[in-house]
């Protein structure tokens, strides 16, 4: 954010001289066309920040074109908490919302008031158009009240939020467990307590109807306090030591910038060729030095093997066919470390693709025009959940919905669908632990071009991945 804010001043200049440049040039009129409305964006964010005086806790949800990221702007021009239904100039973790624009979903997340270049809510009912602003017009979500959490059971909930963005939920009116639906996407620094001890976090929908689980959701026991609250992980606490050593290095070569004889003062002593008790100090500095190298190695090491069991890493021992009119064809081997089921691109292959905000290790299973494509892992040494995702990658084209089985042993398939290209889509499948046989099955009616990519972990209740 802190670079964004350094180029605010200057984005109205460059806004005239990339509309004055496309002009000259002939180029881009949607670029001219987007750059004309910047001083109504200006004064819309100026009237929504007025009217969202009287509305604490909801938010403004703001639809653009697919390619237009200026509405991302509006959290720092008024403030507030935005949606944006819509492709976001960033991706930064699994449970994000793939730009469902229904009313819904902007209802469940407490959008207040919505903005669009289009007539977004114009057949909507209970959605009232309010003002216009050049192209962009400003809608009203009528009888809106803003919802922290709501039960999805038999009970009754009360929630406010803390100043440090957790929730303190009341639970009351249970007449057995209840599951509770918090309002917000999943992330792996929230946790949960119910009366002081921890409970699971599982996903859910973010409302009747809507089968994409972004939401939090927990099973509480009865009735007592729920606390929903941020909570550092291992991840946040080594990225915040890296920095501060990183900072404290750079410091210091500033400070030799501008005091060489220091520098080469440092470099003497700590030479290996000192002598008497600088011979100790140098042996010491430089065996610590030798230490943290080695354990550096050592956790690169870690990381690169598989201390959970991740699908991709075992697609040599799958089984992978492709059912010909209720024959299953084994897919052959190529030289390229893949296997070809039918034409060239009808393929099966493990990499690291590209999604359009994301990189990702994933198995490539292009959905086959023969029939379905199945991919069965013996054996798998199953926990309390199977967690991944799948998606389009952004090389994908045609239309048409690509689907994804997964059967675990003899359960009935849970069945994952897309038709969006270039986002990776996270879920959560409850397992039994045990040995069972995973198999993914991949089908599609329009099959060309629809690049499926897809991985899965085994992990436990509490382990993140």
């Amino acid at each position: 954010s802190i670079p964004v804010i350094l180029c605010l001043p200057f984005i109205p200049s460059l806004a005239r001289y990339a509309r004055i440049n496309h002009t000259v040039d002939g180029m881009s009129l949607r670029t001219q066309k987007t750059l004309d409305w910047w001083g109504d964006f200006q004064e819309t964010a100026e009237y929504l920040k007025m009217k969202m005086a009287d509305h604490p806790g909801a938010r403004i949800a703001a639809f653009g074109q697919e390619s237009d990221h200026i509405f991302s702007l509006l959290p720092i021009y008024t403030g507030l908490p935005v949606y944006t239904g819509g492709p976001v100039p960033a991706h930064t973790y699994r449970f994000f919302f793939l730009g469902e624009q229904d009313i819904g979903t902007v209802r469940a997340l407490g959008a207040k008031y919505a903005i669009a270049t289009n007539d977004w809510g114009s057949k909507l009912s209970g959605v009232t158009l309010k003002k216009t602003f050049g192209p962009i017009r400003v809608y009203e979500i009528e009888d809106l009240v803003p919802t922290l959490a709501s039960p999805v059971g038999d009970c009754s909930v009360s929630a406010s939020a803390d100043a440090e963005g957790g929730l303190d939920i009341v639970v009351s009116r249970a007449k057995g467990p209840c599951r509770i639906r918090i309002h917000r996407s999943d992330y792996p620094n929230w946790q949960a307590e119910f009366d002081g001890q921890a409970i699971t976090i599982e996903r859910i929908p973010a409302h009747r109807g809507s089968t994409y689980a972004a939401f939090m959701s927990v099973l509480a026991p009865g009735n007592g306090s729920l606390r929903i609250g941020w909570v550092s992980t291992r991840g946040d606490i080594a990225g915040a030591s890296i920095a501060l050593t990183a900072l404290i290095i750079a410091l210091l070569l500033l400070w030799f910038s501008f005091k060489s004889s220091h520098w080469e003062r440092l470099i003497v002593f700590f030479s290996p060729s000192s002598e008497g008790t600088r011979y100790w100090a140098t042996r010491g500095v430089w065996s610590v030095v030798g230490v943290i190298g080695v354990s550096i190695l050592a956790v690169c090491l870690l990381r690169a093997s598989e201390y959970r069991y991740t699908f991709d890493r075992h697609l040599n021992e799958a089984e992978r066919t492709v059912e010909v009119r209720g024959e299953r064809i084994p897919c052959r081997k190529s030289d390229s470390d893949s296997w070809v089921c039918g034409q060239s691109w009808d393929m099966i292959r493990s990499g690291f693709f590209s999604f359009v905000y994301d990189n990702r290790y994933c198995i490539f299973a292009h959905p086959s025009p023969q029939g379905p494509k199945h991919l069965t892992f013996k054996d798998v040494p199953l926990k309390s959940r199977l967690s991944g995702f799948y998606g389009l990658l952004d090389s994908s084209r045609g239309r048409g919905t690509v689907n994804m089985d997964i059967t675990v042993g003899d359960a009935p398939p849970v069945r994952f669908s897309t038709r969006e290209t270039g986002y990776a889509i996270g879920f959560d499948m409850p397992t039994q632990e045990g040995i069972a046989d995973v198999e993914v099955t991949v089908t599609a009616t329009q099959p060309d071009w629809r690049h499926l990519c897809f991985n899965i972990q085994v992990l436990a209740e509490d382990e993140d991945g």
